[in-house]
């Protein structure tokens, strides 16, 4: 199946707002559970850095940075 940026964000919208519902394009799609919608997500995440569209990755947490310190 083909997604669209547009729907991953529509869907990534509505995960960080504790919705169940999703508007896009002109169209409606309520999902049954939150984990429904996390696995949607995650499909459309994986598709979408498949096809180059979209950075790929599995985390919500963003950029990840190393501090390595020393007491020298």
């Amino acid at each position: 199946m083909a997604f669209t940026v547009e729907q991953f964000n529509a869907v990534e919208k509505a995960l960080a707002n504790g919705l169940l519902e999703v508007d896009y394009g002109g169209k409606r799609v309520r999902y049954r559970t939150t984990d429904e919608l996390l696995r949607v997500r995650n499909l459309m995440r994986s598709e979408l850095a498949a096809s180059g569209l979209i950075s790929g990755g599995n985390s919500n947490r963003g950029a990840a940075a190393l501090a390595i310190f020393s007491r020298d």
